[in-house]
């Protein structure tokens, strides 16, 4: 019996080592004249090596366990040129060990009305997981009038992971520039980038990206600049989706509708560390310069809202029907620009349960109402929170009637246009721990908002004892830089 045993014992090792021998790289074009031809020589754990230059194929078919890479392994070595005659990559129940490194997709083009003929120019994953690193989307399209994905269409329990790959000037007429993601589909993106993809369709989501329909995007590191649709989530789009967003910036995207720079509808959204300026929500009922949820309860931490701009509600962040939570955030320089305006900063309608802690709101605009916060049906409460040099045709915190009073504790209001403590919430001042104090900011001018070591915000120097505002000590001591006026005023003395 144990003779047989090692005589099997032996055998296994040799099927194995047989096997990762047999492994082999297959060059294009030397061996094989074409990309698709490669592939469709390997057998799963094989290389197939494309040397540097530009390949006009289209329609090619990836494969389970296949390593496709360019020589370099750079996107800047290997152009896939489909010429505008049909999709450039398909994967089709590929798995996690299929891996595609160092390309350029291009040229690629759906227009047909069949369910898979209009969706993902690029690429298009179906129950498909592949890897895919140094990649580059740039000039696909999805243009049938339900062209979805212009860049990359997954479906159906696809889940690719995404490292370092660019997705630009890819255009869908429906939904998703960029990328398209939908029914339970979790990819993972990191270090990944959007810009200037665009969706055509006047009720189009999802410039640089959308994701729907019960898919659980990570992104990490990524960064959506320049995308546009005019309807909602000119960079990204989560709509009935749970998505991890961290260390993620969106700049200069630009919507119609709402959301500017992220659109959250329902589903479970937890955004830390994210960067949201300059986005732009145009139409004259826009709402979410920067971002913009409904129906929704996302959780973000220590995200920065700078000079976003919308033209009806919310500069910065717009929420409505959602329950938000917000910690450690700065809202700055967000304006909210039509004839009747609200919210600079923040406009919250019907919301049951919005929290704000440790937030700083400052140097925000609107031309009506609500310089940093405009509340309809809704009593949020806002603890530990700085909200300073706000300016507004009435008040810096503005409520409908008086049931929609927002309640604050150990928060401090100083230099807003019209009065601090006024309005709906006059009544606060002086109250649980509430005051009016120059918070010393170290440098508002160029977006510091650190404080200086004689800050009253910081925990030993007000009655609270905890850091109010979302950023603690960051200068030595300092005078008070401004007097009591509105932050057009401070702007104009630096033009």
């Amino acid at each position: 019996m144990r003779l047989s045993w090692l005589a099997f014992s032996a055998l296994l090792t040799l099927v194995s080592t047989s096997s990762l021998s047999s492994a082999t790289t297959i060059h294009v074009p030397d061996e094989q004249p074409t990309i698709q031809a490669g592939i469709d020589a390997a057998s799963p754990g094989d290389t197939v090596l494309v040397a540097c230059g530009t390949y006009y194929e289209h329609d090619i078919e990836m494969k389970s366990g296949v390593y496709l890479t360019s020589k370099t392994g750079q996107a800047d070595c290997v152009t896939v040129d489909a010429q505008q005659q049909s999709r450039v990559l398909y994967c089709n129940g590929v798995d996690n060990l299929a891996s595609i490194v160092g390309f350029t997709i291009t040229g690629g083009l759906v227009d047909s009305i069949g369910m898979g003929d209009n969706k993902g120019g690029g690429m298009y994953c179906y129950s498909s997981s592949p890897t895919l690193r140094n990649c580059s989307f740039a000039g696909n399209r999805a243009i049938n009038p339900y062209g979805c994905g212009g860049g990359m269409y997954c479906t159906d329990y696809s889940s690719p992971t995404l490292t370092d790959c660019t997705f630009s000037g890819n255009e869908a007429n429906n939904d998703g520039g960029g990328v398209f993601c939908r029914y339970s589909s979790s990819p993972t993106l990191t270090n990944c980038t959007f810009s200037e993809n665009r969706v055509t369709y006047f009720i189009g989501s999802g410039g640089g990206m959308i994701c729907l329909q019960g898919t659980s995007p990570t992104l990490m590191g990524c960064t959506f600049s320049g995308n546009e649709t005019d309807w909602t989530g000119g960079g990204l789009s989560c709509k009935i989706a749970d998505a991890t967003i961290t260390d993620c910036t969106f700049s200069g995207n630009r919507v119609g509708y709402a959301g500017g720079g992220l659109y959250v509808l329902s589903g479970s959204v937890v955004i830390t560390g994210c960067t949201f300026s300059e986005n732009r929500a145009t139409s004259s009922s826009a709402r979410g310069g920067g971002m913009h949820c409904e129906s929704a309860s996302p959780a973000l931490d220590h995200c920065v809202f700078s000079g976003n701009e919308v033209m009806w509600g919310g500069g910065g962040l717009g929420s409505f029907y959602s329950s938000p939570a917000l910690t450690d955030c700065t809202f700055s320089g967000n304006r909210a620009t039509g004839p009747s305006a609200r919210g600079g900063g923040i406009v919250i309608i019907d919301n049951p349960s919005i929290t704000l802690n440790g937030c700083t709101i400052a140097g925000n605009e609107t031309t009506h109402q609500g310089g940093a916060l405009y509340c309809l049906y809704c009593s949020p409460t806002l603890t530990n929170c700085i909200i300073a040099f706000n300016q507004a045709g009435e008040f810096a915190v503005q409520c409908y009637n008086e049931e929609d009073t927002p309640l604050l504790a150990c928060c401090n209001l100083y230099g807003n246009a019209n009065g601090d403590w006024v309005g709906c919430i006059a009544d606060q001042y002086a109250v649980d721990g509430n005051f009016s104090a120059d918070p010393l900011f170290c440098d508002m001018y160029n977006d510091d908002f650190t404080l200086c070591a004689n800050s009253p915000c910081l925990p030993d120097s007000n009655d609270c004892g905890v850091l109010i505002g979302a950023h603690g000590e960051g200068c030595p001591d300092c005078g008070s830089p401004v007097e009591r006026t509105s932050w057009g005023s401070i702007k104009a003395m630096f033009r």
